[in-house]
């Protein structure tokens, strides 16, 4: 029942994350244009970089017990797992931003 209830914690992460970048698409601030497919494509990437490396820090693993610091400490770390990769992914890829 918990290992369900993490993966939907990371799925509905997952979800608002794709919501608030196709709803950028819609505001009226946006002044750069409609998002075209390499931007999707990298939004796919960042949301597969985001599931791995939330698996590999275990952001999603209850922590009952932990402090608020260390709940920042955490996400931080997976932010820099996440930045690693991307730059490994790119670096492979030979992509230009």
């Amino acid at each position: 029942m918990m290992k369900w209830l993490h993966q939907m914690r990371r799925l509905v992460d997952g979800g608002i994350l794709l919501c608030s970048f196709a709803l950028l698409q819609y505001s009226p601030y946006l002044t750069i244009g409609r998002i075209d497919k390499n931007e999707w494509l990298l939004l796919a990437v960042l949301l597969g970089t985001w599931f791995i490396a939330s698996g590999v820090t275990k952001l999603y693993k209850d922590r009952v017990s932990n402090k608020y610091v260390e709940e920042i400490v955490i996400v931080f770390y997976t932010l820099f797992v996440q930045f690693v990769l991307m730059v490994a992914l790119l670096y492979v890829g030979n992509a230009k931003i």
